[in-house]
């Protein structure tokens, strides 16, 4: 899935519809269930661990950096720092992003002349606040 598509309607509504689904499923629909969602979790990891062979599976955690990732892949570890694109500020802002680009839509499909420009004004406007 591109960027381009998680800041579309479509992307959005599909990603959203996915993510309700999953959670439902772990959690036999009770999703908000902090609990039965840890609990799904782990049952759905012991799945996959069991139905993956472990030569297939890589279970890694990104604050691992290159080394896991690079050995599993049979790759040599880039001379560059590993990417950490998802840290604190930088993820709010995406997700803020993400929030301004479907208000824009919303606002623009009901057929408001000036709905794109105060979009973008408001959402900037909102992003450096």
């Amino acid at each position: 899935m591109t960027d381009i598509m998680l800041f579309s309607q479509i992307g959005i509504g599909a990603l959203n519809a996915l993510l309700r689904i999953i959670l439902q499923d772990w959690t036999s629909n009770d999703w908000s269930n902090r609990s039965a969602l840890l609990s799904g979790a782990a049952v759905h990891n012991a799945h996959i661990r069991a139905i993956v062979p472990a030569a297939n599976l890589l279970e890694f955690r990104v604050q691992e950096g290159w080394a896991p990732l690079c050995k599993f892949l049979g790759k040599e570890i880039p001379d560059e720092p590993f990417p950490r694109a998802n840290v604190g500020k930088d993820s709010a802002s995406r997700l803020k992003i993400a929030i301004a680009v479907r208000t824009a839509m919303i606002i623009a499909q009901a057929g408001k002349k000036w709905a794109i420009p105060i979009a973008v004004v408001v959402g900037g406007w909102w992003l450096m606040g």
